[in-house]
């Protein structure tokens, strides 16, 4: 039983992560974007190319995660 709980639970995730952004059109353009982009990264088999762009993806994440928080960074401007 418990097994079945836990896949019902990462079903629901999985599940309401778009719903909660079918309102927000942009959002969940590049939401089915990413997840199209996530496919076609997976079909590389070259092990090279997956650490660096599971790398470049982590870092994504990492920039998400401060973008969340408020924390907005803008590359390559000049500091005065």
């Amino acid at each position: 039983m418990s097994d079945n709980k836990n896949s019902s639970d990462a079903i629901y995730i999985h599940v309401k992560a778009p719903l909660s952004l079918a309102a927000d059109t942009n959002l969940f353009t590049l939401h089915q974007d990413m997840i199209a982009a996530f496919g076609r990264i997976a079909e590389h088999v070259d092990p090279v190319y997956r650490r660096l762009a599971l790398g470049e993806i982590r870092t994504m994440v990492a920039q998400l995660d401060k973008l969340v928080s408020g924390q907005i960074t803008f590359s390559g401007t000049e500091a005065f």
